[in-house]
């Protein structure tokens, strides 16, 4: 009786926190490039003209975010916190994005037994950042 309880109880607990990990999932941020130790301050730039000390290249980010449907069409992402997050994990002190697409996608599904097609319009969202080392 105590090991049945136990297993239900094991279940259950698994099944909550996969839960709730879906409710956190964030895209993942694809990064190649060299690390330094982490930074406190990162200065996010949209336009290469901006550019006003010497730097390097250190590495380069992409990702591709598909909107999380149902569950997650109240939860709203702030790309720009996700991606300074990163930069300071790596050691970057700038990060220049360049570029950012936001398309729709369509996806159609055809439930055979009730004969209906449901269409479901989708965002994608699609980053790529270079990040960037000050030079002294």
């Amino acid at each position: 009786m105590y090991l049945k309880k136990l297993v239900i109880l094991c279940f259950v607990l698994l099944l909550f926190s996969n839960c709730a990990m879906l409710l956190n999932v964030q895209p993942q941020l694809n990064y190649i490039g060299n690390y330094y130790a982490p930074t406190e301050n990162v200065v996010l730039l949209f336009d290469e003209k901006e550019i006003n000390f010497n730097y390097s290249v250190m590495g380069l980010l992409s990702f591709v975010d598909h909107e999380r449907g149902v569950f997650f069409s109240d939860g709203n992402i702030d790309y720009n916190q996700l991606i300074i997050e990163k930069a300071k994990k790596v050691g970057a002190d700038a990060v220049l994005i360049t570029n950012f697409s936001n398309s729709q996608r369509d996806e159609i599904t055809e439930d055979i037994n009730d004969k209906q097609l449901t269409v479901e319009t989708k965002n994608v969202i699609n980053v790529k950042a270079k990040f960037l080392k000050f030079k002294n």
